[in-house]
Order: C-alpha cells, then sequence, then structure tokens
C-alpha cells in the first residue's frame, strides 16, 4: 500500500530528493517506479543490494517497475529473427547467449543485481557483467523467455540496454574488436609464463650467482641448469612471439623499429647460453633472458590496461539503432537498417533517431540536429522538405519516405571522406624521435661489436666470439625500450586518472607538438543539455506551479522539456495538451488553460502590459521583455489570459576555461568552431583569450575542411569536440579529441576521449604530456649510463656471468622505479590526481 505526500524526502531506491513522496513498507520512495524495484528486490530476498551503496540506484534511470509503452516498441526489433540471431553470442536448442551494453552500470550495487538477474526473470539461467566494459552477458533458455522481454525488464528496473548498428557490423569490425580484446588476454597469458618462468629461473641460478655450497651442490648445478634451459623454451617460442612479429614486420616494410635489435639480441643471448651449456662452459644467461622478456611484456601490458575499455575508433554505426519500422502491406514491421532502401516509408517515433536521407510524409516533425550539425535550436520542417540522417524527433510520430539507403546518406558520406589515421603510420612517424634513437643505438652497438672483434682477432683470437657476444647482451636496447613502454604507461595512467583516455603511446607526440588548438562550442565549452534557468516574474502559489511543471513536460520542445526537469514538481492531471510546433504548448489543469512558448504565443506583443492584481509587475519582467541578455532563451508562461513570468534559460559554460584558453593561445592560434548561430558571441568574447578567432554557424564538412586547411598549412591541429558533428574534424586533426559525459558512451572516433569535467585541466594535462618526453630522454641517459658501465667489462672478453646476470635486472628494474617517481612527481608539480 502506498500514498502521496507533499513534504520533501530522500527516495529510499535512487536518493532523489523530491517533494513527492510514495511510502511503501515504511520507506519513502519518489515513485512508483522505484517502489516496485525495491518490492521487486524484496520478494526475491535480493536487498542486500541496499547494503552495498547508500544510494546504489543514484545517477541512473531507474525507478520503472515494468517498461513503458515507449521502451517496449524500442525492442519490437528483437523479435526479427534475422537480427536476433546475429546478436546471439552462442545458440542452441535449450540455451542462448546474448550481450547486453548497459550505459547505467556504476558501482557494485549494479554488479549485485544484475548477475542475480536468474532469482528475478524466469528463464535466465545466469548472467555474468564485465564491469568495466558495462557489458551483460545473459544465458537464457529461449522457450521460456525471449531477447526482447530480457531487454524490456532490464530497461524496467532501470538498466535500459542500448543497441546499435554497429552490433550488427559484417565488414569484420565486430570481429576485430573481440581480436583486440583477446590479443590483450593473450599478452596477459605470454605475461604470466614470461613471469613464471623468469622467478623460478632466477631461483635456481641463486648457487651460480654466490658460487655457495659443497660437491654436492655442485653435483646439482648441472640439473638446475637444464631446468633453466627448459624453463627458457616457453619464454622464447611462445612470450616473445609478439617481439618476432613486429620486427618482421618493420623488415617488411623496410624500416629499423626497436623491436629489431632487441631480437637479435634475444637470439644472440640464446644461442650463447645453449653453447656455453652444451660444452659445459658456464650456466648461460637464461635468467637474464627471461627477465627481459617479462619486463617488456609488463610494461606493454600495463599500457593495453589504462585504455582497453575506451572505444577510439567508432563510426556512424555506432549511433544509429539496429532497426527501423518500416510501413509495408498496411503494417509495421521491424527490418535492419542495412536493408531499408529508397522509397520505403518509415515511422520515426517520438525521440527517435532518424536513420536516412528521407522527406517528410506525413506529421508534424520537430528536429533535433545538435548531434549531427551542432546548432542546439530544433528545427520546424514541414511535409516534402528534407530530412537528414542522425536528427532527432520531438513532435510525436511521423511517416517519412527513404530518398536514400542508409550507405548512401548525408552523414555517411561526411565520414567516408573522413581521414582515418592509419596506427601504424602514426606509430611511425609520430614516435619516430624513439626509433631514431634505437636507430642510432644499433649502430653504435655494431660499431662497437666490431671493433671488439677486430682488436681480439688481433691480440687472441680465443677471445672473439666470447667478446662480441658478451658485447651484444650487455648492451641490449631493451632498456631504451623499458624506458618508453614504462613511461608511456605511467604517463597514461596518470592522464586516465584525470579524466583524459588516450588511445595510446603514439598519439601523444603529434599532441605535444601542437600549434593550433580548436573548439567546438555545444557540448564542449558548453555543459550538454544542461542550461541555468531562473524564473521572472510574479509570486505563484504551488499548485499552478504544479500545473506548469506538468505541461512543460508534455512539451516536445527540449528547453521547455528542461524547465520541467528544473521544476521537478509532481504530476498533476492534464488535459487537451496540444503541441505547437515551433510556438508552444498549451493544456488544461482544472479546467485553467495555461500556454509555454514564445511572446507571441501566449499574447505578449508591443505595449502588452503583465499584470499582477491589476497592477505592473516588477520591473524585471518589462526589462526582459525587450532586452534579454546576449546568448540566452527565454519561454514564457501565460495561466488563463494573463502572462505571469518567463523562464530564461542561459547556456552553462563549464568553469575555469578562461585561463586554460589563455594558456593554448601561448602555445598557438585559438579558434572556435560551432554549428550554433552567433547569439552567444559576446559571452565568449568575455571568456576567449584576445585574438581568438569565432566561427558560426559552420556545417560538419566545413569544420572538417578548416581543420584540413590549417593541417596543409604545417600547423599541428588539436581539436575539441563532442557530436558526431565533429567526427569528420576530429579524424583531420593532428590530435582530436572528444569531450563526453560518460566515457563509454556516444563518442565519435578520436585520439582522445576527455571527460567533460576535466576539460578545464586540458593545459596542464598537455604539459604532462610535454614533461613525458623529457622523462624519456632522462631514462635514456640512464640506460646509456649502463651500457657504458656493461660495455667496460664486455669489449675486455671476460664479462662474469654474474655482473651479467644482475646489471639487467638492476638496469630493469632501475629504469621502472625512475619512470614511475618521474611521472608521478612530474603530475603533482601540475597539480594533477596522482
Amino acid at each position: 500500500m502506498s500514498e502521496v505526500v507533499s513534504e520533501s524526502h530522500v527516495c529510499y531506491h535512487c536518493g532523489t530528493v523530491t517533494r513527492r513522496v510514495v511510502k511503501y513498507a515504511e520507506k519513502d520512495f519518489c515513485c512508483d517506479g522505484c517502489r516496485s524495484v525495491y518490492a521487486l528486490l524484496e520478494q526475491n530476498d535480493l536487498c542486500q543490494y541496499y547494503d552495498l551503496s547508500d544510494t546504489p540506484a543514484g545517477n541512473q534511470a531507474m525507478g520503472l517497475g515494468f517498461a513503458s509503452k515507449e521502451q517496449a516498441h524500442k525492442f519490437a526489433f528483437l523479435d526479427n529473427r534475422d537480427i536476433v540471431q546475429r546478436l546471439y553470442i552462442f545458440q542452441s536448442a535449450d540455451e542462448c547467449r546474448i550481450n547486453f551494453y548497459l550505459p547505467q552500470v556504476h558501482c557494485s550495487s549494479c554488479v549485485y543485481l544484475l548477475e542475480n538477474l536468474h532469482k528475478l526473470v524466469d528463464g535466465v539461467k545466469a548472467a555474468e557483467l564485465q564491469f568495466s566494459k558495462k557489458t551483460l552477458t545473459v544465458s537464457f533458455d529461449p522457450a521460456l523467455k525471449s531477447p526482447r522481454e530480457i531487454a524490456q525488464f532490464l530497461a524496467g528496473i532501470g538498466y535500459e540496454p542500448y543497441f546499435s548498428l554497429s552490433d550488427l557490423r559484417t565488414d569484420g569490425s565486430a570481429e576485430k574488436g573481440r581480436l583486440v580484446g583477446g590479443e590483450s588476454k593473450q599478452r596477459l597469458y605470454r605475461l604470466g609464463v614470461a613471469g613464471f618462468c623468469f622467478g623460478n629461473i632466477m631461483l635456481l641460478s641463486f648457487p651460480e650467482y654466490f658460487e655457495w655450497g659443497s660437491e654436492d651442490l655442485d653435483g646439482l648445478k648441472s640439473y638446475f641448469t637444464l631446468l633453466n634451459l627448459m624453463l627458457i623454451v616457453p619464454v622464447m617460442l611462445y612470450s616473445a612471439q609478439e617481439f618476432y612479429q613486429l620486427a618482421w614486420g618493420g623488415l617488411k616494410k623496410r624500416y629499423l623499429t626497436i623491436d629489431l635489435p632487441i631480437v637479435l639480441a634475444m637470439l644472440i643471448t640464446l644461442g650463447r647460453s645453449v653453447y656455453e651449456v652444451a660444452n659445459h662452459l658456464g650456466p648461460g644467461y637464461f635468467d637474464s633472458l627471461s627477465g627481459i622478456v617479462f619486463f617488456m611484456l609488463l610494461g606493454r601490458y600495463l599500457q593495453d590496461k589504462t585504455y582497453q575499455r575506451i572505444s577510439f575508433d567508432r563510426d556512424y554505426t555506432s549511433y544509429f539503432p539496429l532497426s527501423a519500422s518500416v510501413w509495408k502491406e498496411g503494417r509495421a514491421i521491424s527490418l535492419p537498417l542495412t536493408e531499408v532502401q529508397q522509397g520505403d516509408e518509415l515511422i520515426i517515433h517520438n525521440q527517435e533517431l532518424i536513420p536516412v536521407d528521407a522527406r517528410l510524409a506525413y506529421g508534424e516533425a520537430h528536429i533535433d540536429y545538435s548531434f549531427v550539425t551542432g546548432e542546439s535550436k530544433p528545427v520546424s520542417v514541414k511535409a516534402g522538405d528534407w530530412l537528414y540522417a542522425g536528427g532527432r524527433q520531438l513532435a510525436g510520430s511521423i511517416r517519412v519516405i527513404a530518398e536514400k539507403s542508409m550507405s548512401q546518406g548525408y552523414l555517411v558520406s561526411l565520414w567516408n571522406k573522413s581521414k582515418q589515421k592509419s596506427d601504424d603510420v602514426k606509430a611511425g612517424v609520430e614516435n619516430n624521435y624513439v626509433h631514431r634513437a634505437s636507430q642510432w643505438f644499433t649502430v653504435a652497438l655494431f660499431l662497437v661489436a666490431i671493433s671488439a672483434a677486430i682488436y681480439w682477432t688481433v691480440m687472441d683470437p680465443t677471445k672473439v666470439w666470447t667478446a662480441v657476444t658478451s658485447v651484444l647482451i650487455v648492451a641490449c636496447p631493451c632498456a631504451l625500450l623499458l624506458s618508453v613502454t614504462f613511461t608511456h604507461g605511467h604517463l597514461l595512467t596518470l592522464l586516465a586518472k584525470n579524466g583524459l583516455y588516450v588511445r595510446g603511446a603514439a598519439a601523444l607526440e603529434s599532441w605535444r607538438k601542437t600549434t593550433v588548438a580548436i573548439f567546438d562550442k555545444t557540448g564542449t565549452l558548453t555543459h550538454s543539455g544542461k542550461p541555468k534557468i531562473t524564473f521572472e516574474g510574479r509570486a505563484l502559489d504551488s499548485s499552478v506551479w504544479d500545473a506548469i511543471g506538468a505541461l512543460a513536460s508534455e512539451s516536445v520542445h527540449p528547453y521547455a522539456r528542461r524547465v520541467g526537469q528544473w521544476l521537478d514538481r509532481p504530476k498533476v492531471p492534464i488535459v487537451g495538451v496540444r503541441n505547437f510546433v515551433g510556438s508552444g504548448v498549451e493544456g488544461l489543469v482544472d479546467g485553467v488553460e495555461y500556454r509555454l512558448g514564445h511572446r507571441g504565443f501566449v499574447g505578449l506583443s508591443e505595449g502588452y502590459s503583465v499584470s499582477e492584481a491589476g497592477s505592473l509587475v516588477t520591473p524585471a519582467i518589462e526589462a526582459g521583455a525587450t532586452g534579454l541578455a546576449q546568448g540566452s532563451s527565454e519561454i514564457w508562461v501565460a495561466v488563463g489570459k494573463e502572462v505571469v513570468g518567463r523562464f530564461v534559460l542561459v547556456s552553462a559554460y563549464r568553469e575555469g576555461l578562461k585561463p586554460m584558453l589563455s594558456h593554448w593561445q601561448l602555445v598557438g592560434d585559438v579558434f572556435v568552431l560551432s554549428g550554433d548561430n552567433a547569439r552567444e558571441r559576446g559571452v565568449l568574447e568575455t571568456i576567449l583569450p584576445a585574438g581568438a578567432t569565432m566561427y558560426f554557424q559552420q556545417k560538419p564538412h566545413e569544420k572538417q575542411a578548416f581543420v584540413a586547411s590549417q593541417q596543409a598549412n604545417g600547423n599541428n591541429v588539436m581539436m575539441v569536440g563532442d557530436g558526431l558533428n565533429d567526427a569528420g574534424a576530429l579524424m583531420e586533426a593532428g590530435f582530436g579529441i572528444a569531450v563526453s559525459e560518460d566515457m563509454g558512451y556516444f563518442s565519435p572516433g578520436c585520439d582522445a576521449i576527455l571527460m567533460g569535467d576535466s576539460l578545464p585541466k586540458l593545459h596542464a594535462l598537455w604539459r604532462m604530456v610535454k614533461r613525458g618526453k623529457r622523462v624519456i630522454w632522462w631514462s635514456f641517459a640512464v640506460s646509456i649510463a649502463y651500457n657504458v658501465v656493461g660495455l667496460s667489462f664486455a669489449v675486455r672478453g671476460d664479462l662474469n656471468p654474474m655482473i651479467a646476470a644482475i646489471l639487467m635486472p638492476v638496469s630493469s628494474i632501475s629504469i621502472v622505479l625512475y619512470t614511475w617517481l618521474a611521472t608521478q612527481w612530474g603530475g603533482f608539480r601540475e597539480g594533477l590526481k596522482g
């Protein structure tokens, strides 16, 4: 049993503070949905969910005890056999498995609830959540439950699954993604094998290090050596595979990478060790060899872990739905989007994305193109006018006639014209200073080896082999690779802790060279969908505010709906709601007409007096009627025939922008490219540094062309944007940063993903990357000093195995420690979280 009261309370389920509260089991809930979810958990003895966090369902859309009609319609495509077949990861007569991407997952309570899904839904056998990827794998009996029913249940308890067209890719992209994850797992396996062998070889080599023991122990040394030989085999054949592949790839491209001398040194070390063991000349260098492989793999694995959960290569298919509702033979059917053809009649429901370029056939279209063009103001479209893929319908259901297939649309053509930067090209260009250093090191190493060979050929030919192999073993360029790998690994981790997730180390060098900084406005410099709202007008009683809030929530205009969310009033019955696209919305509450919209819609015109009890209202409204602040929007309110005030919505710019933007002016030119109109020029002029240039009403292809022209002029461009409209410019730039409020959700292809709250720290993050290069050069100096010491022993031809065994691991460990300490200190100096 529940009742509604009017006092302010905190919802027991989601933590929302609300004036409307639903009582159940002596607990407060903000809505019937949250109460229903609690009741469901209580019935299944799963209330431990609430013990794992104070408000486990906070910050997400939990609260519906069942899927709404809109949600139920969303998942109609899961009844399409062809679509579902391609979504299954396993299928048999009595069990199927499917993955659901759940963006709302955020805490341990989510893990607990979702992995107990089998207790909540009949037919579900098991559920496993990959927390970092927010992916739920569900095993279920297809005879008892369908994917659509599972999806609707998840949506009903607040975890609405997100599907996109990329889930159905047949060009190998999905498989490539699985291979990337599989490659990371294979590297972990190789690392484990190398670590196991390294530890045991070190343990078995202790008698050799310190020459312990007696004659009995000396007899065991040969067995220890054989065990070491056995242990090095999996290290060389399995763990070191990727070094062979990278070295061979460089040779095929006629490019000397740092992996080639490493592989050469490893093979020579192995050959020398086997030779010594076979001829009873010594124990070899198995400990040093396995240690180097282990440390190099460890550094690369740490880099992988830093950004493996981020998707940087998204294309347009990541934003489009799996299917479309097509009107055929007198009924609506769900077809895969790839099968929609020119001439098909599509039904686009409220808040749905337009999947193809089309013409409006029937209905009132009010389209939000902000994610395509950057223009935040919705566009009204008449019958017969064009609608472009990527726009979102805001005014109920419409019917459109497809004019192009998905692959021929404007958005896709824009994407296909983008310059997709290849990772291997970037690695060769952007990391060239590392390869140049390794090339010079390799040349110097061979010169030393040749010189030692010539010298000992004349002085003592018996020492030639020993001297040459010792030089190549001791002076292995592994320390150089460790310097780069661990510095970049620590740097990427530090950046990630501060909200910047970079594609990989190869992209950092391009960012270091930035000479031009370009910023998008909407969703980048401003908070996405979070305008600052104030009300100017007469005092209103609670019932009037309830009615205004209810009417605002019924509007199709996004600004009015944000007003409804801002008011957060109890839901009251409202009838006769009519939306006038581009003008406003009206409705009746308790027989009184309420109107929200622009000045003319509510009856406010020149000379019209706004009254309060027969007298003029506060001057704020009269002044506001003719003096709206630049960059603001207004929604007027009328109750009956009386205008009572207006809501003023101002774009909410992120805090801390001015010092950040001023820093980038010291680096080079600063530009703002906005798809919006110029109404906020005055506001931007107060934020941007003097000399910054602003361009408004920029189409996606114009943004891309501008970035390309800057690059062609010899500049290295950093482009910071957020929407799909910025995707071409992001990929065209030397370094593209996608600003996102959720790192796993809706970010275009880019070099890095920046959390919105971290944008004011962008200049500090860039300076930290500059510091990273200095750390690498200093670690190079440390490794060179080590090589000088080692070579001083090697060229004499009498290198002691103990010295080699100690010098190489100590060098590796010192490099790892130095790079970590230097990176942490640099982050501290820049005021970043370590």
